[in-house]
This record gives structure tokens, sequence and C-alpha cells, in this order.
């Protein structure tokens, strides 16, 4: 891919994950019951904030962590399972969040910091203007310029369980030189996208992926508006491959909305960096991403 059909195609990537949003159901109210001997379950907390957050279904980082780290280095591999349609990507993104950017009093997002020529196992990224969104309740969202990010598109390219350095010699911060080992590959054959899950009855989850952590985000999704909102996450103590989701819990999913995507995440995680003259947390991550879509009857 070259010229303005690369530009085009990483325009595309960085506005499916800038621009995506989230629905407001109602929370999901977790009993002290514990459902799966290997699971560990909790509700998703979804801060109330002006600040838009990147959708978990293609950055799989979780609303409170998106407002409590500062910097993000990502790594990622997405596949998108609704049936009969499935479609696949991989990118990288790199973004340190600066002052705040504030609208009619109220903080709406943080400008990008300028890195310098960052590079990603030596090849360039490409640098671009970090986008805020501004919701404006009945009229169209606002769109605001602050600072910069970064985006490397790794589709065709992106190779599972093996090294990857970011790289650069920024102003302010001095040489930054962070690396990750991708995540396995990560593959779900239950629930399969497009299936219709019953709430009576225990959910099999089966999936094949080992090197990383695993995780599964069930969320509300609108078809419609392809707006995803998390609910609960389950993490996998022993990532044995399978495990059981109780029907009771799947009763308890807001019945208003039918539809849902279980996200599968493999990862590999550091938040433990720290750079050289940037006081903010920073969060280090690979993963491999694998959503399935399905009706919740």
């Amino acid at each position: 891919m070259e010229g303005s059909a690369m530009i085009r195609h990483l325009a595309a990537v960085l506005l499916l994950l800038i621009l995506g949003g989230c629905q407001q159901p109602s929370d999901v109210e977790l009993t002290q019951e514990e459902y799966e001997a290997d699971l560990e379950v909790r509700s998703v907390v979804v801060p109330d904030t002006h600040v838009v957050l990147i959708p978990v279904d293609s950055s799989a980082v979780l609303p409170e962590d998106q407002l409590e780290f500062r910097a993000f280095f990502l790594l990622n591999n997405v596949t998108h399972d609704a049936g009969g349609i499935r479609r696949s990507f991989s990118y990288s993104r790199v973004y340190a969040a600066d002052s705040a950017i504030r609208f009619m009093g109220r903080t709406v997002g943080f400008r990008g910091m300028d890195l310098g020529n960052m590079r990603l196992n030596g090849v360039p990224m490409i640098k671009l203007p970090h986008i805020v969104r501004i919701k404006r309740g009945s009229q169209p969202d606002s769109l605001v310029l602050g600072g910069f990010e970064y985006l490397q598109d790794l589709t065709g390219q992106y190779q599972p369980d093996q090294p990857y350095l970011w790289s650069a010699s920024t102003p302010g911060m001095g040489t930054i030189s962070q690396g990750i080992r991708s995540a396995g590959n990560l593959i779900v054959h239950s629930p399969a996208g497009g299936s219709v899950v019953s709430r009576e009855k225990d959910l099999a989850l089966r999936w094949t992926g080992a090197g990383g952590h695993l995780s599964v985000i069930i969320s509300s999704f609108d078809p419609w508006t392809n707006r995803t909102r998390p609910l609960l996450e389950f993490r996998s103590r022993a990532n044995s491959g399978r495990a059981l989701i109780p029907g009771k819990l799947l009763r308890e999913l807001p019945r208003q909305h039918p539809y849902y995507v279980f996200t599968f995440v493999l990862a590999n995680r550091v938040d433990t960096v720290v750079l050289q003259g940037y006081s903010g947390r920073v969060m280090v991550q690979a993963a491999s991403i694998y959503n399935s879509y399905v009706e919740l009857r």
C-alpha cells in the first residue's frame, strides 16, 4: 500500500479507534456468588466523564484504565466476527496525554505530546493529529485537534508471539526504547459470531490461544450505530481454552439490548513503565482481540 491509499486506510483505522462511542444501558449488579471456579468475574466501571472513550472491542483497554493511564503503547491484532462477515486488521498506536482540553468548563480530552519520530521495529510510524470528540447533546458532535498521536497499520504484516520495539528521540523526554512481545494467535470457537445464545442455558466458552493472559468482556451492542458499552469482564486464571458462563448471569444482562459482543482478549501487558520526564502512568500492551457478535434470547 502506498501514497494516498495508505493514508486513507490509516485514517479509516484511526476513525474506528477514536470516533466510537458508548451506549448507556443499566449497569449489571453482581452478587457475591462465585459463578465459575476458573473465571474471575466483575462489573466493568464506565466512569461518568465528558471524555469520549475508545471502544474496548478494538483497543482492549477498559474504560477506567483509559482514564487512569496517561500514555499508551498499543499493539493489537483485531478480528470482528459477525457470522457471515468477518474482518481483521492489525495496528500499533502510541499516545501520551499532555494538558487537558476544556469545553464550557469541563474536561473533554487531552492534548497528545509530540514524541518526535516514533518507530516500531525500525519502521517510522505516521504522526497524526490527535482528535478529541466533544459530545453536544442533541447537536452534532464537534471534533477538535489536540496535539499528536502515532499510528502504524500492521495489517498483513503483524506476527504473533514476536518481539516488537518502539523507539524515538523525543523533544522533552530524551530517548524512548520500549519493547514487548506480541500476543499469541487467538481463535474463538464458542460463542460463534452470528449465533443466537439462550439466556436459559449455561454458555460454554471455547477458544484456542496461548502466550498471554486471557480475559472476556461482554458488551451491549447497537447494530444501528455500531456502538458498544462494556458490562462484564471475565478473567481466566488458567487459560485452559474452555470455561462456562451460567445462564443465571446471562439472564441478568439488560433484556432491552438483545445484541451483545463477546470480546476475547489475549494480552501481554506492562503497566510499570516509567518515561523520563513524564509524570503520568504508562501502559504498554500487546493484544490479540477476537470479537464474537451474538443475539441473546
